[in-house]
Parts: C-alpha cells; structure tokens; sequence
C-alpha cells in the first residue's frame, strides 16, 4: 500500500479528498539516522524488513493461501510454521511438492518478498531425544526429531534462494529452576532471583540416567534422607588419634602425611576414598551409622571436585565434575557393593579348605571300599559305626542309625559338595551384584549432562545438512538452524544463559567436526559453524520469566520489581547480542508470566530498549511479528507503527507528498491525522447540499 506517491489518494466512492495531515508526529523512536529532507525521522526499522510468521491447516489452509493473505496484508517477509505431519490433513514440510515449492518460490517472487525461515513443528520440543521424567531419554526420539530439522530444512532452501533461519523450540529436558547457577542473586547467593515454586528449592527430584542408554536410573528428591555409614577420618569425631597428634598433620607407618579430614584405617594410617571404612564405636560396639541429608551429598560432591582439581590441576568438567545427586547415588551404590563384597568374603571362607576335606574323604573312601570288599561278610559288623541324628535330649528317644564308613564318607562328600555349590553360587552372585553396582556408578551422570551432549550433537548435525543443502542449492545466504528460547518450565535451553551455551556448545561441536571429518581450516570451521546455528530470541517468552522473578524483599512494590526485571531482560538480551549469536526475531509482547501474543507496545516489556540496542549494533537479522493475539489485522499494522515504519517502503521510487513520508501512526486507526473518530461528517466526505436519496428521503 502506497499513500501520497504521485498525489492525493482517492477511494471509489470519495470527491475531492485532500487529507488533513494535522500536526507532525512527536519523535520518540530515538533512531540513528534521518532521511535527508524529510521531517519525520527515519523508522527504527523499515517496513519491508517487518514480516510475519504464518502457519497451515485447517484452519488457515495450506502455505500457498496462508502467505496470500499475508502479502495482501502487507508483509514484506514471511517466516512460514510447519505442523507435524499426521496432525492435520496436508499439512508438514513433506506434503508440499515440486510444483507446490515451485509456486511459493514464484509467489514470493512475483510479490517481491522473502522467506526468512520455516518453523519446524511445535511438537519438537527438544533435540536431546528427551520423552519425560521417568523414561528419561530416546535415541529413537532423538533421530524422529532430528529428521522434522532436516525436512524444515529441505523445504526452506527449496523456496527460499536468500536461505533463513530453521526455527527449533528447545526444552531439551525438564530441569529445576532453583538449582541453576544463575537461578542466585549475584548480589547475595543466598536469596534466590528465579524459583519454579516455593517449594522447589527442598522438595525437587534430581534424575539419573545411564549414560549407556539414557534411561531413568533413578531419581533422588532433596528432601530425601539416607541412613549411612559414618566415615574414619582424622578429626575431633576420631577421639583417640585426633588427641593423640593433638590434630595436627603427621606421618602415618607407611610414610604418608595424614592431615586433618583425611581418610583413615583403624590403625590411623591414610586411606584413599574407595578403601575407606566406617567409624567404629569401642564404648558401643558397633560401627556408626547417621542419617544423611541433601547438604551433606553437596559437601561430599565438592570434596570430590577438590580431589579432582589437586590431582590433575584443573577444575573438572564434563563427566569429570561430581554433582550432588551423582555424590548421593555413589553413595547408595557404595553401600550396596560392600555389602555385596562383605557376603562374598562370608561365603568364600574356607571354601579352599572344604576342597581340600573333599580330596582327603575320596582317599578315606577308597580305602574302605576295598576294605569292605575284601572283608567277610559275618565281620563287617565290626565296621559298622552308630550315628546319631540328633543331639541333646532327643538322643534319649531317637536311637541311632548303624552305618558303615563308606556310607558315612559318601553322605560327608556329598554334604560338602552341595555346601560347596550353594557357596560358590552365592559368592558369585555377590560378586556379580558387587561389580553391577560398580558399573551403574560409572555409568550414571544427572540427566542434564546427557541432554546437553545429545542436544549439542543434534544441533551440530542439523547445521551441518544445513550447510550442505546451502551449497548444493547455490542460495545467496546461508540456511541456519535456529533455537529459540521457550517458556521457562519446557527446561534446559529455555534461559538466556542457556540458549547462549547451546549456541556456543553447538557451533564449537560444528567446527570440531568439521576440522576433523571434512578437513576445515580451523578459520573456516568457526566461520562455517557461526553462519549455520543462529538463536532464534522471543520476546515475549523471554518475558515468561517474569513470573519466576523473586521479590527482593518481602513486600517490595511491583514496579520496584518490575524496573529489575526489565533491566536483567536488556542486560541478558544485550550479551547474546554482543556475542553474535542471534539471527531471528519473533516480535511479541505480553502483559505478564502467561503465554500470549500481543503486538508490540501493547505489552509491558522493554521491546523497544532491546531493538534500538540491537539496531545500534547492526542488527541485520529477521523480524517476524508473532502477534496474532488481537487479530491479523492488528498483527502487522500496530508492528509497523510501533516500528515508526513509514506507510511505503523506503525502497520505492516516485515522489512523496508535502510533508515527507507519513507513520502509520497517521493513517490507521486514524481521520485525517487525529487518532479518535469524529463526532459528525465534514469535509470531502460531506454530501452536498443539492443532493438527496432516490427516495427523496432526507439525510439527518
């Protein structure tokens, strides 16, 4: 739509009409630059890079018609969101074909617009293979996922010769807000910014997977007690040794140095973490158990991290840092194998001896089966032993059974025999059951270090088909994979620290495979790796987080609250922006924690204050609008005008009224430059006084 190109606009039915322009429109965009000669100064953006998202099905029709209606409402770009497959008749990347992709290629073109990105399905919700709490993780889910990407990804480069972003939601698994690191106030860590629920912090459940399958191991809840053993150390508890060195350091019968803390046996001399033993009480007789609670699993986790650091000289990551519920099932499982190896030691005693009595009764039974046989049968009586079964008073009314030696050697053979057996089993299933726990501690890290090394691997392949169809294709600008940042209880990745982890995690991914299997330059693997993976930056989701923002004291006033959340919102948005790792926007505003999609301005959040930073910083990403919440007509027109876009792209060439080039601010919604209607007709739209209805009825 072109106002005041080559004159004054006239509708069908006006006569005459010359717009009352009114007064200028007051300059509160604060932008860069001006146009030369115009009064009104220049838009923060232009309205040909404002844009819309628009989706299919039954509801809106195919993309064919959905992007129709987008170009008739004025869209200079549209980013297009796929459904999944089988949820709707004709709908998903794959129903479009050849002609199909062929038309929205021609159409874009035709009406000279661009394709910035394709949406993939919102039921891909992460691309760690994550199906929920108790199941844990999917390899098969993982692929199912990844290959929604990949299709999103054919069918943008098939429209879009300018490639885009390939929108990917993350929630790559469902993780406790208040146990993040960013979740403290740098200020003060002992007062939270971000909580999920009052309760979290005590009360949430921490799940283990095995890393060999991604399954639930188990899942350890904080408020959980444990009963166990107290450890021998040299310390105030350890009375006698400690009073002994007076708890100073000193050298054990081996040569070792023991300091305070320090593991050690009963005879004090130091003892690593895996041969330690528990306390023994010598007034009570017994070894020292205690219940255990989450603190203490998070002291034991940090001492293992120490022992990390002292040992190799740097501070463990990865598989190598120890985390509280790690620290808990270790010792659950610990327990478990001693008591296992305890039982096997039980059940081996003596069994070396029992070998042996078997070999000296086999010689014994030799020798009195020839005995026996050799012996005439009226003089056997004289070998015949009694044996009783029972003892003590019974011996009284049970009389005793007569048997002859080889009878009596053959039942203590077979005794020792089975004693033997059922022994070597149990050892063996004690042995297997102590090794089982041994390999279930190797093998179980938290769940979230398995979803970020399944997601980075995800979204380093996604980039890396990404890339390839961009130079199969030929297309002018990069296709990219894009994440974008959810609402915050979907989990990791939804956070701007961790959307910028998983940006950062998944190109340096990229680019060591590159390096490693395509023979990059490790120059063009970085440049390669920040081309194709882009963040994807919500407004309005960002905003979500508002409702998990912690008052900073009880009682603190609302707007109080509200100035603190907004800066951390700028402070945040500015680091992913000063990184370069944004090449998407959904532009969306809100009026709170809750999910909805209203057009800029009409919200509460800092849109504005973010896009003047980012245009500060040559932003040349996207925009799409996303603010379907009051309308579709609303979700491009109040955009443009909160933008300060001007009501023709600046682009076009033919001359422009007196004046200079008009907001929308002046023409929608609007008469004649005021913003309210007016109370009567006046004007060019003013019948006149000669004129009158067929029915000679008058005008009132």
């Amino acid at each position: 739509m072109i106002f005041n190109e080559t004159g004054p606009y006239y509708n069908a039915m006006d006569r005459d009409y010359v717009a009352n322009r009114g007064t200028e429109p007051v300059n509160d965009y604060a932008p860069e630059t001006q146009i030369e000669g115009a009064p009104v100064p220049a838009p923060l953006f232009d309205v040909n890079e404002l844009g819309q998202t628009v989706t299919e099905g039954r509801q809106f029709g195919t993309f064919i018609q959905s992007v129709q209606a987008a170009i008739r409402a004025g869209a200079g770009t549209v980013e297009l969101a796929t459904q999944m497959a089988g949820t709707d008749r004709g709908v998903g990347a794959e129903a479009y074909g050849k002609e199909a992709r062929e038309d929205l290629r021609e159409l874009a073109k035709a009406n000279e617009i661009k394709f910035t990105g394709v949406h993939s399905p919102t039921q891909v919700g992460n691309l760690s293979g994550y199906l929920d709490p108790n199941r844990g993780f999917s390899w098969e889910q993982r692929k199912f996922f990844l290959d929604e990407v990949k299709r999103a990804i054919n069918f943008l480069a098939d429209i879009s010769p300018t490639g885009g972003a390939v929108v990917v939601h993350t929630g790559e698994y469902q993780r406790p807000i208040s146990e993040q690191p960013w979740a403290r106030d740098p200020e003060n860590p002992d007062r939270f910014m971000f909580k999920g629920y009052d309760e979290e912090p005590f009360t949430t459940v921490m799940p283990l997977v095995d890393k060999r399958t991604g399954h639930v191991i188990q899942q350890v809840r904080k408020n959980q007690v444990v009963p166990r053993a107290v450890w021998n150390r040299y310390s105030e508890a350890n009375k006698d040794l400690f009073g002994k060195h007076g708890g100073k350091s000193y050298y054990d019968a081996n040569g070792h140095i023991v300091q305070p803390e320090d593991y050690v046996d009963y005879e004090g001399n130091w003892m690593p973490r895996e041969q330690r033993v528990p306390m023994y009480d010598r007034e009570r007789n017994r070894f020292v158990v205690e219940e255990q609670e989450w603190d203490d699993f998070v002291k034991e986790a940090e001492e293992i991290n120490a022992e990390f650091m002292k040992e190799h000289g740097r501070q463990p990551v990865g598989d190598d840092l120890v985390t509280p519920e790690e620290a808990f099932l270790r010792a659950t499982t610990e327990t478990q194998k001693r008591i296992s190896e305890g039982w096997a030691g039980i059940y081996a005693h003596d069994m070396d001896k029992d070998f042996e009595r078997v070999e000296k009764l086999k010689k014994v039974l030799a020798f009195y089966e020839k005995l026996e046989k050799n012996i005439p049968e009226d003089e056997k009586w004289r070998l015949a032993r009694q044996v009783r079964e029972f003892g003590g008073v019974l011996e009284e009314f049970v009389p005793p059974d007569t048997k002859y030696p080889t009878e009596i050697i053959k039942e203590n053979i077979h005794s020792l025999k089975d004693r033997i057996f059922n022994h070597r089993e149990a050892v063996v299933g004690q042995t297997q059951s102590a090794m089982d726990q041994d390999i279930l501690q190797k093998n179980a890290v938290s769940a979230w270090k398995y979803a970020q090394k399944e997601s980075i691997k995800s979204y380093a392949e996604a980039a890396i088909y990404a890339m390839d169809q961009t130079k199969e294709r030929r297309l002018e600008k990069p296709v990219f994979v894009s994440p974008e940042n959810l609402f915050p209880e979907m989990g990791w990745g939804t956070h701007p620290e961790e959307l910028r982890d998983l940006v950062k995690w998944a190109r340096k991914e990229m680019e060591d495979r590159l390096v490693k299997e395509r023979n990059f330059s490790q120059d063009g693997a970085k440049k390669a790796a920040e081309e194709h993976i882009k963040a994807t930056f919500d407004f309005q989701h960002m905003g979500m987080w508002w409702k998990h923002f912690e008052p900073k004291y009880p009682g603190e006033p609302e707007d109080e609250r509200k100035k603190r959340f907004d800066g951390w919102y700028l402070k945040e948005v500015k680091k992913l922006v000063d990184e370069g790792l944004i090449g998407n926007l959904h532009v969306v505003d809100g009026m709170g924690g809750a999910h909805h999609h209203l057009p800029p301005g009409q919200g509460v959040f800092p849109i504005r204050t973010v896009l003047e930073y980012m245009k500060s910083k040559g932003y040349t990403g996207s925009l799409a609008s996303e603010a379907w919440e009051e309308g579709p007509a609303r979700q491009l027109t109040k955009y443009w005008e909160y933008m300060g876009a001007y009501s023709r792209p600046t682009g076009l060439v033919g001359p422009v009224a007196p004046g200079g080039p008009q907001r929308w601010s002046d023409v929608f919604q609007s008469y004649f430059g005021k913003t309210y209607p007016p109370n009567y007709i006046f004007g060019a739209y003013a019948p006149s006084n000669d004129w009158t209805l067929w029915s000679q009825v008058p005008m009132e």
